[in-house]
């Protein structure tokens, strides 16, 4: 954001100012120091051997248990409104 970078601009030192502005610039650029140009590669590591574990078991039992909760609750329901109508 060009407006935010001028206000910060003169909201410092005009050394420090003078500074940022070089920065940003240099960013915007891409230029980079000589330093970082002999950067390194990481090598792409794969995991070979094990499978992730299915969870279609863990998708039975949680459609199992939402399911028994459910009934519970219907027939908690059905009681209560036949208490009250008696």
């Amino acid at each position: 954001n060009s407006k935010l970078q001028d206000f910060i601009s003169t909201k410092i030192s005009p050394q420090q100012a003078s500074e940022y502005k070089q920065q940003i610039s240099a960013m915007k650029s891409g230029e980079t120091s000589s330093k970082e140009k002999d950067g390194m590669v990481l090598k792409k590591e794969e995991i070979k051997g094990e499978k992730p574990q299915k969870t279609s078991l863990n998708g039975i039992i949680i459609t199992f248990a939402v399911v028994i909760a459910t009934i519970i609750l219907c027939i908690f329901i059905i009681k209560k409104r036949r208490k009250n109508n008696n």
